[in-house]
């Protein structure tokens, strides 16, 4: 899933960048990405569970198909599990579209349905 940066070819980018855009488009898991980027690119998951107001299962489900496309990364620190992002460009990249969002500056923006916010 990570293959040395600038050996893709503009397709395999193309794929990849869908796969981590699926991934993101959950509005909890841009919560993560923005608390991480926040916090400087690191926190323990209990304030990520704390902040997220989340059950620990469901911070774990999401915290693992983050992991899986290398948004995140977990390690342990003694008996607490610490969060971290490998790269806060992709956090900053959010931020800037959630900033053109909250200007008013986005071309169209649908409606949104209870539905859109399942896992």
């Amino acid at each position: 899933m990570n293959p040395p940066q600038g050996s893709l070819s503009p397709e395999q980018t193309r794929m990849v960048q869908a796969q981590l855009c699926r991934v993101m488009g959950h509005p909890v898991r841009l919560q993560i990405l923005q608390l991480l980027t926040e916090k400087g690119g690191s926190m323990p998951s209990a304030d990520l569970l704390s902040a997220t107001g989340i059950s620990k299962p469901a911070l774990s489900q999401h915290l693992t198909k983050m992991t899986n496309v290398g948004l995140v990364r977990t390690r342990r620190v003694g008996r607490f599990l610490e969060v971290e992002l490998p790269n806060l460009e992709i956090g900053r990249a959010c931020g800037a579209v959630g900033c053109l969002l909250s200007r008013g500056t986005a071309v169209h923006i649908p409606p949104v349905s209870s539905s859109d916010d399942a896992a």
